[in-house]
């Protein structure tokens, strides 16, 4: 008969304790597979060589204009030399 008492007595502790284990490994289950979903290999190896190929794109585009400007720079000094 003690057993019972004590046993009604936690039994909103453990009603409690074991909803609340499902409820985090449920979240933590969830989480893992949407995580796992989203970023799979393919995804990140995606990513990586778009930002590889738009880092030499701007690489190209500094190094064009950089070109440019050498080439304006020659220019307006052979043009200054020939009206001098």
């Amino acid at each position: 008969m003690i057993e019972f008492i004590d046993g009604l007595i936690l039994l909103p502790y453990h009603l409690f304790s074991y909803i609340f284990g499902i409820v985090v490994w449920w979240l933590l289950i969830t989480y893992t597979i949407h995580w796992y979903r989203n970023s799979s290999d393919s995804d990140f190896f995606q990513y990586k060589f778009n930002r590889g190929i738009d880092w030499i794109s701007d690489k190209l585009y500094y190094f064009r204009g950089r070109v440019l400007d050498t080439v304006d720079n020659i220019k307006n000094t052979v043009n200054r030399k020939k009206n001098d």
